[in-house]
């Protein structure tokens, strides 16, 4: 049997432990309201996703990210029923990343969400931890960077840019004389390694300072303009370059090209420029615009340098300037 005293005490201590437990549930319900706050005022979309793919807690941002007004649309359901981009289904995927890695990932991707305006992120998840410290789930953010991406781009766009236009003469809109050291010196060492010929063609507008003397600077540039444009419409290969080699001198680079194809480019040249009839009554072997080639064809080796052959096929365009101009001269196979 209770004494009053007993059943006194017990009251007084039930008393005491609902008041504990009330205020335990005030303090959680503060709690759970804090971060419910500080979760929602999270500018990027955030969610958090249990160790069966379901989401259990989303901020407003990722709501408006997904164009969706209520969090019940959404809690409980499973994250790759709601948003797919690729990792989902893989190694990658941040949850099982994270339990397999046990750090923390970052990923870019890209996200379709309007079906069609693609937007890069960066996902970054971390560990969601249980009272123990054992991982329940992960937390994902995902950052907007579509605007880093496309200064990336424009950023690499502008580099290539760059890049051509030291690679380009300023006048003539074709490769340009350091370019054409450039890729002489790597498709000699090319040649010399899978011992193929390689063709140097260099090429000299006839009479040219007298053409600029009686027409003008201007009409001068236009003419080289011309004559360049024609030379480079008969490279017909990817890896053959026309450049322009100084003043009204011009080069192209042949590699694998034997004496009968090198023979032919000269020859085709020299038509073009022919049968473009530029007038040039001043000249003294036609009405027009001719040129003079060299053209030299060897396949490199161990005693030589790439200077050779610029020697060798500018001996031969002086004897073409020597035997009367308006042709080509290539050395014997």
């Amino acid at each position: 049997m209770i004494t009053k005293e007993q059943d006194d005490y017990l009251s007084d201590l039930n008393e005491e432990l609902f008041g504990k437990i009330n205020t335990l549930t005030v303090e959680l319900e503060i709690a759970r309201l804090e971060f419910t706050q500080i979760f929602d005022a999270v500018s990027d979309p955030l969610w958090v996703i249990d160790n069966e793919y379901a989401v259990i807690h989303i901020n407003r941002s990722f709501l408006k990210l997904l164009k969706i007004h209520s969090k019940t649309s959404v809690l409980g359901k499973k994250c790759y029923e709601i948003l797919n981009y690729g990792l989902c289904q893989t190694d990658n995927c941040p949850l099982k990343f994270i339990k397999q890695n046990n750090q923390s990932a970052e990923f870019d991707i890209e996200l379709d969400i309007t079906k069609g305006d693609k937007s890069s992120f960066l996902l970054t998840a971390s560990h969601f931890s249980g009272l123990a410290g054992e991982t329940i789930g992960v937390v994902i953010q995902y950052k907007d960077i579509s605007k880093r991406k496309q200064y990336e781009r424009d950023l690499q766009t502008a580099n290539k840019q760059l890049e051509e236009l030291v690679r380009i003469d300023g006048l003539t809109q074709i490769a340009n004389r350091r370019f054409f050291d450039e890729v002489l010196q790597k498709e000699w060492l090319r040649m010399q390694r899978s011992r193929k010929p390689i063709a140097l063609i260099m090429i000299d507008i006839d009479f040219f300072k007298l053409y600029n003397d009686n027409y003008g600077h201007a009409k001068g540039d236009d003419c080289l303009k011309k004559v360049a444009a024609l030379i480079k419409s008969c490279m017909h290969r990817s890896h053959d370059l026309a450049a322009r080699y100084g003043g009204e001198e011009f080069v192209c680079v042949l590699p694998e090209s034997d004496h009968t194809g090198a023979a032919t480019v000269a020859n085709s040249i020299l038509n073009a420029i022919r049968d473009s009839k530029i007038p040039h009554e001043y000249s003294k072997i036609a009405d027009h615009i001719t040129v003079s080639i060299g053209c030299y064809c060897m396949i490199p080796d161990r005693n030589h340098n790439a200077e050779t052959i610029i020697v060798k096929a500018d001996s031969l365009l002086y004897n073409s300037k020597e035997s009367g101009r308006n042709k080509f001269t290539i050395n014997n196979s």
